[in-house]
């Protein structure tokens, strides 16, 4: 039967979507790492009312800043949060921008710390979570930008603190479809005191539609190492054509101190992303991702060689303030030799993303903000002591001009920022 002719033509697009629907979540991804196997019901079991009410509550005050933060209103999400011994993946939370998950880890890290990494604006995110985002920052009116201390600073304060700002976040190439997506947050950082222990909740939403989906891959995940192809679409064959979305996406990272000295990090986390308005995510996807982030936030927190926070944010300086010529002398040494890398990869043999890479030229797609981004990345792996694809030591850190009494009192250097568009 000829279902073109059977169909009404409103009812082909459902057909149509539907079945697109159907082939995009059953095709295997064609980049090196391939979707875990996720044990995960489709439908979790209930949190219980009064934890979904503080992360309801949590969410008004960052998007209504009229909205004063009701402490009795936090206080049950906050023991959850410290009772959270056993893994919380069985429980959902209620939809807010389609389904969500819970996900947490234990840091072998004092909190202080954790938070001096995570939030010191001179340190983007990307630095500390490089297998889900490939560039970050604050937009420059944040007000994370207006302290004179920093947040960690204030984990012992008596009272509630908040700090509020815009991001922005590039991610890395997903794992079911190969896609990569840019887009702006609004975050809200809430240092909260309850029953003599310090509690910390990072509260983002998304801020309007990402950009259109684009074609990537990853090539190795164990080495934080990903291909960007500048294409619009999704790498998902008959499929590529189509132009996908992050629509939303909503997250609470709670952080506590542990007795042990170590620190709790619980992740509420919601996602809707697809394609003509349908949400095709699944929370087996969200958690698939939470796990991809939390463990490279974990590898990198833990790594006995990680620079002190000061050296780190002075890698970030020295590539945002290196000379053109010397960037473009570590990206053509870095293009040949991700060329090399690639060279078993199935998915970088042959089509659009071979021709990207071929003789070096992987850096013609590559603006300035992607460029330092790997060079940050680079940096970062050689002090980890990972294998790298450029020699980085031949640029010091600003922490070692500053020994030498040749620095200056550390400045945030700031995102470049891409208009909005």
């Amino acid at each position: 039967m000829n279902v073109k002719s059977f169909l009404p033509a409103m009812s082909r697009f459902f057909f149509y979507a539907a079945l697109c629907c159907a082939v995009l979540l059953s095709l295997p991804a064609t980049g090196a790492a391939e979707p875990r196997d996720v044990k995960l019901e489709k439908y979790g079991e209930d949190l219980a009312p009064e934890i979904n009410a503080g992360l309801a509550h949590l969410f008004q005050v960052l998007n209504d800043p009229a909205v004063k933060l009701d402490e009795a209103k936090v206080a049950p999400l906050a023991q959850y949060v410290l009772d959270c011994d056993e893994d919380p993946r069985a429980y959902e939370p209620d939809e807010r921008t389609g389904q969500g998950i819970v996900y947490k880890t234990d840091l072998r890290q004092p909190m202080e710390k954790v938070i001096r990494y995570l939030y010191d604006p001179n340190i983007p995110n990307y630095v500390m979570v490089p297998s889900v985002l490939r560039v970050s920052g604050w937009y420059p009116d944040s007000e994370i930008f207006d302290l004179r201390e920093g947040v960690w600073s204030r984990l012992d304060s008596d009272e509630p603190f908040m700090v509020r700002g815009r991001e922005f976040e590039e991610c890395t190439p997903d794992s079911f479809a190969g896609a990569y997506y840019r887009y702006d947050l609004k975050r809200m950082i809430v240092v909260f005191p309850y029953n003599g222990r310090r509690v910390l909740f990072s509260v983002s939403e998304q801020d309007g539609k990402s950009a259109p989906g684009k074609k990537g891959a990853i090539i190795d995940d164990s080495k934080w190492r990903y291909f960007y192809s500048g294409i619009e679409g999704i790498d998902k064959g008959l499929m590529s054509w189509m132009d996908t979305y992050m629509y939303g996406s909503s997250s609470i990272q709670a952080f506590a101190d542990l007795p042990d000295g170590g620190t709790r990090n619980v992740l509420f986390k919601w996602l809707d992303a697809g394609w003509s308005g349908i949400n095709v995510v699944r929370r087996t996807h969200i958690f698939e991702g939470s796990m991809r982030f939390s463990e490279a936030f974990q590898r990198v927190m833990e790594a006995e060689s990680l620079p002190d926070s000061e050296t780190l944010a002075g890698f970030v300086r020295d590539v945002h303030e290196m000379p053109e010529t010397r960037m473009d002398s570590l990206m053509a040494e870095y293009a040949v030799n991700f060329e090399k890398a690639c060279a078993d990869h199935e998915k970088m043999d042959g089509g659009d993303f071979e021709d990207i890479i071929s003789n070096g030229t992987y850096t013609e797609v590559l603006d300035r903000e992607a460029r330092i981004g790997i060079l940050v990345l680079e940096k970062l792996k050689s002090a980890l002591g990972m294998e790298t694809l450029v020699d980085m030591g031949k640029t010091p850190s600003a922490a070692d001009a500053q020994d030498e009494g040749e620095g200056s009192e550390p400045v945030a250097v700031l995102p470049e920022v891409v208009p909005e568009g």
